[in-house]
């Protein structure tokens, strides 16, 4: 079966030869954005616009802060990121936080920093560590110091940025997600050989058969609401032509989902752009999208 699928390249990401989301950018920035380390969970030093490198237990963090008085946070993931052309940490789509009224955050993927070879993460960790669920705690930290409530925070990314999305929306119980394209089913990642550097790097000899066994909810969101009992309200956005994730990954997460979650709040929007296939819309169609789940 064709999958009909294009994994993003450089042009996808980048509209001009002046790419928006580096920090060093002149495009974003006349002067040189700031890099914080801190040790630990420390938010009182989480106050000015940087690049935060934050040393958990478990791995290091790195996040673009964009600071607001407005009670409320976007909180955005990373996809699939070429990693020759956009080196470690790279902080996707940053410049949309610039038109929305919140906090905003943009998160690099930790996981990538387990191999050079890792372009695609999922926030999925280690067989010892989630990643997703970790990352969603130091950000309830973070907002709960900046005075935020869960109910007007909102995760969003697109592919794997989804799947990240999805994971920390429903471990920081009351967020809201935004999921465009999303994986929902990681072992069904199209793309095998992304797939089994990102599972080696992250798991070692484990294979996919003793992962899917031992601990589904961290490959898949129909698992881990399972799981946790609890499902966020989560939007999913999909192009119809992106053939591939509405047979692999929205059909599946549709098929564990009961008639107490649709009125929870989760909702399935279709869209149909043959050209984009698996890319995101562009900033002006998804920027009112968050505006109105932040909102409701």
């Amino acid at each position: 079966m064709e999958a009909r699928f294009r994994m993003p390249n450089a042009s996808d990401q980048v509209n001009s030869a002046c790419p928006p989301t580096r920090l060093d950018s002149a495009c974003w920035h006349t002067d040189t954005v700031q890099k914080i380390t801190i040790n630990g969970p420390d938010y009182a030093k989480i106050q000015d616009e940087g690049h935060y490198e934050v040393k958990l237990k478990d791995f290091t963090l790195d996040f673009y802060f964009r600071p607001s008085e407005s009670k409320a946070a976007y909180i955005f993931s990373p996809g699939w990121i070429n990693r020759e052309t956009y080196p470690y940490p790279y902080f996707q789509r940053m410049k949309w936080l610039a038109d929305l009224d919140g906090v905003g955050i943009s998160l690099a993927d930790p996981t990538q920093r387990l191999a050079d070879d890792v372009q695609i993460g999922w926030f999925i960790g280690t067989a010892a560590a989630d990643y997703a669920k970790i990352t969603a705690a130091f950000m309830g930290g973070l907002l709960r110091h900046l005075g935020i409530q869960p109910s007007q925070t909102l995760f969003f990314g697109s592919s794997a940025g989804g799947f990240a999305s999805l994971a920390m929306a429903t471990h920081l119980r009351g967020a809201k997600a935004l999921a465009v394209n999303p994986q929902t089913e990681i072992l069904r990642f199209h793309d095998v050989g992304e797939l089994a550097r990102t599972l080696r790097a992250s798991f070692g000899g484990m294979s996919s058969i003793k992962i899917e066994a031992t601990m589904p909810w961290r490959v898949s969101i129909a698992e881990l609401w399972k799981k946790e009992e609890h499902v966020p309200a989560a939007t999913v956005m999909i192009n119809t032509h992106d053939h591939w994730h509405m047979q692999h990954h929205l059909v599946p997460l549709v098929a564990g989902l009961t008639r107490a979650d649709a009125a929870a709040g989760v909702s399935i929007r279709f869209f149909s752009n043959e050209e984009a296939g698996h890319n995101p819309p562009p900033a002006h169609r998804l920027v009112p999208v968050m505006k109105e789940l932040m909102a409701s």
